[in-house]
Parts: structure tokens; C-alpha cells; sequence
């Protein structure tokens, strides 16, 4: 049976179109005093095939040593479909953009160190990653500094914009090679992620000609909170529900995109480029659940990296 998840950006947006086409026509008729609308509303559909990395690196709380812990995940891919819309009344621009997909490949590193600055590693495995999926939301608040049309092509406008993301990605690794084997079918370590960050960026649409733009988007995250949630299913030291958890405040970001549109027709324009996101969180507390006892240690750093070239189509009423 197939999955909603799966159904296309496009098919989204020729929903969407159908189900707004009596509030646009409304929408495109004049006042009463014969000026246009003050409203554009603009709905579109990305597909966006990723690669991901996510490292969570752990230390001692005192002392040594200040690298205990890292598990690295690797080439996690994602076939990401997603679907954006904007509301511009008059020079206010609000965003929304929602997408979300299944992981396909990827590898767990899991390494272990007595020593400081990875020094006296007693522990090395690997894993292959069987699945889960990532999920993001973000709503941007916005205004649009300039603005400026050619006529009968795509127009031109820079905004300005702050807003909030959530971020989530899950994990499942299987088997185990390295210091010790595992099989390939066993569930071996799952572990969530999850990113709420502050966004504060700029975009812009600058015509090349009438039927090709230019199109870009870069927000710097300013803080994150990060959080972790990890299962061992096959440790007895430690709880399952979960194992560890850790979380981390402050950090810095990026997230950018860029590339071309082309309008196909007037209001309708099929759009391809690349997209790049990371963030590093600060550090912060990891808890390690124990069967017979609770600690806790230091969170170095929880990091993710998605990019990946895009395809999409916009619709503006």
C-alpha cells in the first residue's frame, strides 16, 4: 500500500490550486475603486534529494576525557517531497514550508575513547542505517524591502524575514562490524534528533529575463535547542525508554538555498537548484539512564548537515 507521504509536490500544488481557484478568482477581481488586490498568495512543490551527516559527541563531565563518546551518522539519504506557500499583503510577507521523507541508506560509526582529544580508542563499530525519516516545519515572518516587475514576466523582490524552525530526524542502525559482530537483521542502536531554532535570513527573486529568475534564500540560525533520544536495545546496563538522553542550547547555523525559476506561463514557473543546511548546537548535558543508577556527562556538540539539489513548480493567485 502506498504511503501519503510519497505523494508528489506537484500533486500537492495542483490540489491546492483547485481547491483555492474560487478564493483567487475572488481574490484577482478589482475593488470597487478599480485598484488590483493588495494580496498574492503563492503556493509551490519541491522535491529535494539529500544527504545527510549527524555527529553527537559526548565527554567526561569533569576532568578527562573531553572526548568519551562519538556516533556519527553517515550518508543518511532522503528523497524529501515538500510544500511551501506565501502571503504577501502589501510589504508584510509571511512563510510557511513543511517537508518530510524516509531515510534510504547510511552508516553508524560508533566510537569510544579513553584517552582526551580521541586518544586510546577501545571501541569501533559500524553499522548500516535500515531506515527511519526526517521531518521539518518552518514559519517565517517578513518584509518585503523592494520590489519591482517586468511586464508580462516574473517579478523581482528582495525580503527581509525571522521566524522559527523544528527539525527532526530518526535513525535506525542495524548489525554491527569491528571490535564485535552483530548481525545484519539485529536492531543494534535508534536514536531522534530534534532542532528548534530561531531563523533570520534573507530572500530574493531577481529576473535575468522576462521567463528566467534567479532565486536565493540564506538564514542564519542564531540559537538551537538540540535534543537527542537513544535506545541500545541489546545493552543490560541500561534502561530502554530510553538509554541516553541529551540536549544542548545556543550554537549557530546556516541554511541556504539557491537557483533558477522559469515560468512556464504566467503565474505557473517550474524552479531547480541546491540546498544546504547545517547547525551546531552548544554544549550541553547527556543522561545516561542505568539499569541500577542515573549519571550524567558533558555534550560536546550535536551537529547535522542536509544538501542536496532540488526540482519544484510554484503557482502564484
Amino acid at each position: 500500500m502506498r504511503r501519503v507521504g510519497l505523494l508528489t509536490p506537484l500533486a500537492l500544488v495542483v490540489l491546492v490550486a483547485i481547491l483555492a481557484a474560487p478564493v483567487s478568482r475572488a481574490s484577482a477581481q478589482p475593488s470597487s475603486s478599480g485598484a488590483p488586490s493588495d494580496v498574492s498568495v503563492t503556493v509551490g512543490g519541491r522535491t529535494v534529494f539529500t544527504s545527510g551527516f549527524t555527529k553527537w559527541s559526548t565527554g567526561a563531565q569533569s576532568g578527562g576525557p573531553n572526548i568519551l563518546s562519538e556516533l556519527t551518522w553517515r550518508g543518511v539519504d532522503a528523497v524529501v517531497p515538500e510544500v511551501n506557500a506565501e502571503v504577501v499583503w502589501k510589504r508584510l510577507v509571511l512563510l510557511g514550508a513543511f517537508g518530510g521523507g524516509f531515510i534510504r541508506d547510511g552508516v553508524l560509526n560508533d566510537d569510544d575513547f579513553l584517552g582526551n582529544d580521541r586518544q586510546g580508542r577501545f571501541s569501533h563499530t559500524r553499522s548500516s542505517v535500515g531506515g527511519d525519516g526526517l521531518f521539518y516545519g518552518s514559519v517565517d515572518l517578513g518584509f518585503r524591502a523592494f520590489s519591482w516587475t517586468a511586464t508580462g514576466g516574473l517579478p523581482g523582490y528582495v525580503d527581509a524575514f525571522a521566524g522559527f524552525q523544528y527539525w527532526q530526524e530518526n535513525y535506525d542502525a542495524f548489525g554491527a562490524t569491528g571490535t564485535f559482530g552483530i548481525s545484519p537483521s539485529t536492531s543494534v542502536i535508534r536514536e531522534e534528533f530534534t532542532w528548534k531554532s530561531l531563523r533570520v535570513g534573507v530572500r530574493g527573486q531577481v529576473p535575468i529575463t522576462p521567463r528566467l529568475a534567479a532565486r536565493i534564500n540564506a538564514a542564519a540560525v542564531p540559537w538551537t535547542r538540540a535534543e537527542v533520544v537513544d535506545v541500545h536495545p541489546l545493552r543490560t546496563d541500561v534502561r530502554h525508554d530510553p538509554s541516553f538522553t541529551g540536549s544542548a542550547d545556543g550554537g549557530i547555523g546556516v541554511q541556504a538555498d539557491g537557483g533558477l525559476a522559469f515560468m512556464l506561463r504566467p503565474r505557473l514557473a517550474l524552479e531547480a537548484g541546491f540546498r544546504y543546511w547545517r547547525i551546531d548546537s552548544g554544549t550541553g548535558t547527556e543522561t545516561a539512564r542505568g539499569v541500577t543508577v542515573t549519571t550524567h556527562e558533558r555534550v560536546n556538540a550535536i551537529r547535522i548537515e542536509r544538501y542536496g539539489p532540488f526540482v519544484g513548480v510554484t503557482y502564484r493567485f
